[in-house]
């Protein structure tokens, strides 16, 4: 695991890899966010961005949380994907 402390905001940057899991994984701790915990993708990479404090448990469960929650999401934009192919023919 890798911490990289960045200069111009304050975060901490993590880039652990998860057993099964085909994408990186880079946790960005912000000392400026207070409550949320949010995701999205970067080229292949999954990026969770979580408040500094968190602990390394719970930064642990926050990212399991969100790619949990973003296979979900891929996985309904498939079928609805999926759904409007079959019904255009």
């Amino acid at each position: 695991m890798t911490n990289i402390e960045s200069e111009n905001f304050g975060d901490d940057l993590t880039t652990p890899t998860i057993p099964g899991l085909s994408r990186m994984v880079e946790v960005r701790r912000s000392k400026r966010r207070k409550r949320s915990i949010g995701a999205h993708l970067e080229g292949e990479t999954v990026v969770v961005s979580i408040p500094y404090w968190l602990s390394k448990r719970e930064e642990r469960e926050a990212v399991a949380e969100m790619l949990e929650k973003m296979k979900k999401h891929d996985l309904k934009n498939r079928d609805r994907k999926s759904t409007r192919l079959n019904s255009s023919h």
